[in-house]
């Protein structure tokens, strides 16, 4: 967060682009990873998806698959009365 503090040219860094940042690096750390899988290079695998999980411990928690598909059919039911 410090880099983005000084790369922002003294404009401070909000709640919202500090999120952005974490999920950005989530994203790099599960791609390196999944390379790093298809090299058969076990040993660097799991440092990134080890990162990867402590990064995502400081953000909101991500609805599943399931609760978003619970979602979507109550919408439709509810509005189909």
């Amino acid at each position: 967060m410090l880099l983005a503090n000084t790369s922002a040219g003294g404009k401070e860094v909000t709640a919202e682009d500090e999120l952005k940042i974490l999920q950005k690096l989530v994203k790099q750390r599960k791609e390196s990873a999944e390379i790093f899988k298809s090299q058969n290079r076990m040993d660097l695998y799991e440092v990134e998806i080890n990162q990867a999980n402590v990064i995502e411990t400081y953000l909101p928690e991500q609805i599943s698959e399931e609760e978003i598909k619970k979602i979507i059919q109550e919408f439709v039911i509810l509005n189909m009365s």
